[in-house]
């Protein structure tokens, strides 16, 4: 640091002004701080600092006196002190005069490093007045100034040093320099501009006075050096991404960063150090390439450490075959033979589990294998891994039926009752727990020839015609021979409905309360009746109750005629034709005693109803409907007469009249006279009823086709189903696996006269819909008379949390909303959005919830189930005429459907044979067969055949009667190859039958 001190006592004359100027002289100390002498000055003395203006050592400006303190053409920021008085003499003193000492004055300056100078000076002015204020007060000039003594002006100067900096390390030779003082370089004398070449730590020391700074660096040349462990050191790996794993050398420890690459030569990628990282190799198989270098803190850049490996993520597949292929096995020692597939990577090692869960240790790989099953008889599954050099695990399996035990089962024959009234009876089989391996069923009625059946959980047997007692027994057969004891039961078949009468309050001709007395008589020889049923309009009926010869009921709300519908029930579950009687309701005022009355129906007759709306076409705005409306409780019932259509016009031609509920109802009635359809019918109108969530559409031709009954009123009702069908609903929901949405809804259409109601079938667009939040569908299911929900077609839509299920072609019924979510643990690849699309729908079933069996062959009762529900075929009058086919089995309704259509026939020998296995050839002709039947195909010419079918390597092998219905089907996309082969011959399995359905429906515009 240099400090310059100001002299005292100097006075020079300047040429311009009268100025003090003061020489500094040099002076080199350890410490830079102030020296403090004083300043003698007048108390409105103005200083001021501005650093030197070249040739002018002050000036004047603005009427402000100005001086130069600093360094004679150096640097510095001004520094403004001023009080009272602004102008400094401009004028030369001639000569000097002792003045009064004044207050003292400290001044002190900080020049920056970056403007040492050399022989700095400084100058003050000190002056009292301004010329004119002197001549004013007729002072000479030489009295201009005031006597200054012991002036002290200090400057700090820091040290400066460069070509390093505090902490810092270097791999290349460095030179220190600094501006002033003297230094040290780890304790030995060192100067300025001095080139360090070795390498080490250092500490630099400079100082000057007081003053003193101290940098320490590094110098480290040597490049950083590891064992660098890339991918473990294999050559194989099945992973797209590799460890890496750094162990830098003893007395390595700077290691800040990194730079990789791979596949590639070029080392670029740069990341902060770790010891351990991941690397990407990309995901194609193949030889890969990671290279890694080090960088420590000074820069230096380590050797290039690299490893050469190859990749491989393909899945070695193979055949586990058990006992040569065998079903079954009475000893838990089985040989297994393992065959891996052609391509497959090299396989070096294996294991082997029962549960797909806990394996064995790892042996090397042979290709067979002597194993011993888990204890106790079932289905045994063995899983073999298949292990190659990369890596990859395989697991393949197969199953056998360990059978030491006779199978034992829980037999229930007509559900356990003792009566029937239908020959064909129902047996159910539950296994017992752990019984898995039944193969065959023998039972015999009224020791008759036993038959012998494949095993099924249920199935029918035909008891005959007489009306008698009949002893049914049956045994269980296992795959390995074992034969259960005899189960058996006695029922009793009778198919005579019972008869009778009723008769209302004694035959009364009138009665005047709601509640009434009936009287029953049973026929001749009648004695076993033990239900009734009653209805008012004989096609709603209500649930069974206990009989009894008499009986309370309350008639419908309303005055008039009432005729009450009765059904007898027998033990055997016969139900009776209808019989009923007639009676007029009539009230008796009572006298009123209160000012109000209040009834459970409100009734309106041409108001305007708040609750039901009506619009005249799309074009039309929608107006509160004026006519008739009848509530009671949570049922609404509505009449739709010529009068309430006198807005309707041509102009409404072909559009659709809307009549529109606003609130929410369990059970809704739109009542239509027949003046109002035929005014609608003529005018080609549509009729929408909408209710919440529902609505019902009835075209013109609909219309006209209703007309034709003739009949006086058309009933349209829409009702939310009680609890009792909402728990059956739910409880079969439980049972297959699925969720109900909502509450089932009934849509009845009838044409109604006086004294007769026709249900009219399959008229009407349906549709079920929500715009609120939860589940959506994936399914519309219809209950059919014999209480099985089947699916039906439906076009779902669903809009984020709103949809609408648009149904045609099924009319009238009982319909519900479902969700099933498929849970399938066996099913992937490229069959499994088919198979969870269909199953979501109810079409394809799992063997079990989690299980699919995607590979196994599929029988002719199964594909004609599946084609039945796909194409939701609820309705069919087709009958059974195949010797091997009973009515009541699980299939029976599907194969007479399929066979009504003509999709699926039988045998010339009257068989059917739905437990035979279906090959590729006859299912793809019975797709083309729906094809045709839901858009008609194109014949093609023997050139166009050869032309599709010639593009597959086994078309020799096609049957000349499937030629053409196997071209359609391919040229359609409906059917697809396997490896450049159509395999007709080989039975098709579940997963391939799902992929066919699926194509059919969608080119079908069904999906």
């Amino acid at each position: 640091m240099r400090k310059r001190v100001v002299s005292t006592g100097s006075l020079f004359v300047a040429i311009v002004s009268m100025v003090f100027i003061v020489f500094f002289n040099h002076q080199t100390a350890a410490s830079a701080n102030i020296v403090s002498s004083a300043i003698y000055a007048l108390e409105d003395t103005t200083i001021v600092y501005e650093g030197i203006d070249s040739g002018k050592i002050m000036y004047e400006d603005e009427g402000l006196g100005y001086l130069n303190l600093g360094y004679q053409g150096g640097y510095g920021s001004p520094i403004e002190v001023q009080s009272k008085l602004t102008n400094l003499l401009n004028h030369t003193i001639p000569e000097i005069h002792p003045k009064p000492t004044l207050a003292p004055f400290d001044f002190t300056s900080h020049i920056s490093e970056e403007s040492l100078k050399t022989n700095p000076t400084a100058t003050f002015i000190l002056s009292v007045l301004s010329a004119e204020e002197a001549r004013s007060a007729d002072i000479p000039t030489k009295e201009h100034y005031i006597q200054t003594t012991d002036i002290t002006y200090s400057e700090i100067e820091d040290i400066e040093i460069t070509g390093v900096v505090n902490d810092g390390i270097y791999n290349t030779n460095v030179t220190p320099q600094f501006n002033i003082g003297t230094a040290t370089l780890n304790g030995a004398s060192f100067s300025s501009g001095t080139t360090i070449t070795v390498e080490g730590s250092y500490t630099l020391v400079v100082t000057d006075g007081s003053l003193s700074k101290t940098l320490q660096f590094e110098i480290d040349k040597t490049p950083p050096t590891a064992t660098v462990l890339i991918n473990n050191g294999s050559y194989f790996t099945n992973h797209q991404f590799v460890d890496v794993t750094i162990t830098p050398d003893p007395g390595v420890d700077d290691i800040v960063r990194m730079r990789y690459s791979v596949n590639s030569s070029q080392v670029s990628t740069t990341q902060l150090y770790y010891s351990q990282f991941s690397i990407g190799v990309g995901s194609d198989n193949g030889d890969k390439s990671v290279r890694v270098e080090l960088i420590d803190a000074a820069g230096n850049i380590s050797p290039l450490y690299f490893w050469n490996f190859s990749m491989n993520t393909t899945i070695p597949t193979g055949t586990l075959t058990i006992n040569s292929g065998a079903a079954y096995t009475t000893e838990r020692e089985v040989d297994l033979l393992i065959t891996t597939d052609v391509g497959a990577n090299e396989i070096v090692s294996m294991q082997f589990s029962a549960d797909n869960n806990n394996w064995s240790s790892v042996e090397g790989y042979s290709p067979s294998k002597r194993y011993t099953l888990p204890t106790g008889d079932g289905d045994k599954t063995v899983f073999v891994r298949l292990i190659d050099r990369f890596g990859n695990i395989g697991v393949i399996q197969r199953s056998i039926l360990l059978n030491t035990k006779p199978p034992t089962a829980s037999v229930l024959i007509n559900n356990g009752n003792v009566y029937t009234n239908n020959a064909n009876v129902v047996v159910a089989i539950t296994p017992d727990v752990g019984v898995n391996d039944i193969a065959f069923i023998r039972y015999m009625i009224n020791s008759s020839t036993p038959t012998t059946i494949p095993y099924i959980d249920s199935f029918v047997i035909n008891v005959g015609n007489t009306n008698e007692e009949k002893e049914i027994t049956v045994t269980l057969i296992s795959g390995g021979g074992n034969i259960s004891p005899i189960y058996s039961s006695t029922i009793i078949l009778d198919t005579l409905a019972p008869t009778g009468t009723v008769a209302i309050n004694g035959g009364a001709a009138y009665a005047t309360s709601q509640g009434v007395t009936l009287k029953f008589t049973l026929g001749a020889g009648v004695t076993d009746v033990v239900g009734v049923q009653f209805s008012d309009d004989n096609v709603t009926w209500s649930t069974e109750e206990a009989y009894s010869p008499s009986m309370s009921y309350n008639l419908s709300a309303g005055e008039g005629s009432k005729t009450v519908y009765v059904r007898f029930i027998d033990r055997a579950g016969n139900v009776s034709e209808a019989t009923s009687a007639s009676i007029i309701y009539r009230t008796i005022p009572e006298p009123s005693h209160s000012t109000g009355h209040t009834s459970e129906v409100a009734s309106t007759e041409n108001p305007v109803s708040a609750d039901v709306m009506i619009k005249f076409g799309e074009d039309e705005l929608e107006g509160a409907f004026t006519g008739q409306v009848h509530v009671q409780g949570s049922s609404i019932e509505i009449l739709l007469s010529k009068a309430q259509l006198t807005h309707l016009s041509k102009t409404h031609e072909n559009q659709t009249i809307e009549v529109s509920l606003m609130g929410t109802y369990s059970k809704s009635q739109l009542i239509v006279s027949n003046e109002a359809l035929d005014k609608l019918a003529a005018n080609s109108n549509s009729l929408l009823f909408k209710t919440t969530g529902q609505q019902f559409l009835l075209s013109s031709q609909e219309l006209k086709q209703m007309l034709a009954t003739n009949h006086s009123r058309y009933v349209i009702s829409i009702k939310h189903e009680s609890e009792g069908m909402f728990a059956q609903a739910k409880e079969q929901a439980q049972k297959g696996a699925y969720q109900l949405i909502g509450v089932p809804i009934t849509i009845d259409l009838l044409a109604q006269n006086e004294d007769n109601s026709l249900h009219l079938q399959e008229l009407g667009t349906i549709v079920l819909g929500s715009t609120g939040t939860g589940e959506l569908p994936s399914a519309v299911l219809k209950l059919l008379d014999n209480g099985v929900q089947s699916p039906v077609t439906a076009a779902i839509s669903i809009n984020d949390q709103s949809y609408y299920a648009k149904v045609t072609s099924y009319g009238s019924g009982t319909y519900m909303l479902i969700r099933k979510q498929p849970r399938f643990t066996d099913v992937s690849g490229w069959s499994l959005k088919a198979i969870d699309t269909l199953s979501s729908k109810l079409i394809l079933s799992g063997v079990n919830e989690t299980t699919f069996e995607p590979k196994r062959a599929i029988t002719r009762a199964e594909f004609a189930t599946i084609i039945s529900k796909a194409l939701g075929l609820v309705e069919t009058s087709g009958s059974l005429n195949y010797t091997d086919v009973v009515t009541g089995a699980w299939y029976s309704d599907a194969v007479a459907a399929v066979a009504e259509l003509g999709f699926m026939n039988g045998y010339p020998d009257t068989t059917y044979r739905p437990t035979q296995k279906i090959t590729r050839e006859e299912a793809m002709v019975i797709v083309a067969r729906v094809l045709h039947h839901l858009d008609s195909k194109k014949v093609l010419s023997d050139s166009e055949m050869d032309r599709v079918l010639g593009e597959y390597s086994d078309q020799a092998q096609i049957s000349i009667w499937s030629r053409n219905d196997i071209a359609s089907s391919v040229q359609e996309g409906i059917i697809m190859g396997i490896n450049g082969k159509l395999a007709v011959k080989d039975q098709i399995t579940r997963e391939q039958v799902a992929a066919m359905i699926v194509r059919l429906l969608e080119h079908a515009e069904i999906l």
